[in-house]
């Protein structure tokens, strides 16, 4: 079953500088490998993910490729510095996403502006909102699924 919930845009305070996919480009990497995301305009910084973050990431990694084998289902799984973005306000790179073979035959030749799948492993004290929050997978068009 896929569940689509709607979710209102991210609103910032008209104090909070907000920037465009080519200003974005053009900011320097950080020189402690922290993660730079554009969310609607607004910039989030991510420090490096800790051992456990990324023990969590490859065993996720484990269970959908072997899944995607048995199955035999067509398609990619990326992990960073693989990206997606849409419009000229957001560009992510995601922990984990999946396109199917037959999703990545209607995307965009020069990049990808959505995905079957999104793993985003959220750590303890992280700036990023949610993507329930900020109003992701609405304008990327990715189904997503909220989990207690």
């Amino acid at each position: 079953m896929n569940t689509r919930i709607d979710t209102p845009p991210l609103v910032t305070s008209p104090l909070v500088k907000t920037y465009t996919l080519e200003e974005f480009w053009q900011l320097p990497d950080p020189p402690d490998r922290s993660k730079l995301e554009l969310i609607a305009g607004v910039l989030y910084m991510s420090s490096p993910p800790e051992d456990t973050h990324d023990d969590i990431v490859a065993r996720i990694i484990e269970i959908l490729r072997e899944h995607l084998s048995a199955s035999k289902t067509k398609g990619r799984l990326y992990v960073p510095r693989a990206s997606i973005w849409t419009s000229g306000r957001t560009y992510l790179e995601p922990d984990l996403f999946y396109v199917s073979a037959e999703l990545a035959a209607r995307l965009p030749t020069k990049h990808r502006d959505t995905a079957d799948l999104v793993v985003e492993v959220i750590s303890p004290g992280s700036s990023r909102p949610s993507d329930s929050q900020s109003g992701v997978c609405s304008p990327t068009r990715i189904p997503f699924h909220l989990a207690k």
